[in-house]
């Protein structure tokens, strides 16, 4: 499997992170070719050699189950090796799970979660999340019911 590790490798990954997707669509789809061919015929050979039941035979059935995904990776640039940003995003609901356990009532735990994703979504859309509450909650009683849209995190424009 020492092939299947060169293009997911972090020296590797860390290199090619920081080109533009167009040429990481064009050097995974050269790796893909090469990959696609030459590794997993070796994974299925390897498997056969390894008895049920270790770890090494379900660490290579794990990749042979998810091999569409290691395809779809290695054909579109646009994919990243890991989802990284996405667990960084939602590390501080996960540590505060246990301080939200007991909200009060679950309309009080309902309404918070609503306020925690307007606060992710404002920082994905790279807004202040305090401004962008502010306004928009000096806002809201005013506008119009129809245009609520405009409110949200991606389509908001600070009032003047």
């Amino acid at each position: 499997m020492s092939c299947c590790r060169t293009i997911g490798s972090p020296h590797v990954e860390s290199f090619i992170s920081i080109l533009p997707v167009v040429e990481r669509r064009l050097l995974y789809s050269l790796a893909f070719l090469i990959h696609r061919c030459i590794c997993r015929s070796l994974t299925i050979y390897r498997r056969s050699g390894v008895p049920n039941g270790s770890g090494t035979a379900k660490a290579i059935d794990y990749a042979l189950k998810r091999w569409q995904a290691i395809e779809n990776y290695l054909n579109d640039g646009r994919y990243p090796i890991d989802n990284n940003p996405v667990e960084n995003a939602i590390r501080p609901i996960a540590l505060g799970r246990k301080n939200w356990l007991f909200m009060g009532t679950e309309q009080a735990g309902r309404r918070a979660a609503n306020i925690m994703s307007l606060i992710a979504s404002a920082r994905l859309n790279d807004l202040n999340p305090w401004l962008y509450l502010k306004d928009v909650l000096t806002r809201l009683p005013t506008h119009p019911h129809s245009r609520l849209n405009e409110l949200l995190p991606y389509y908001w424009k600070p009032a003047c």
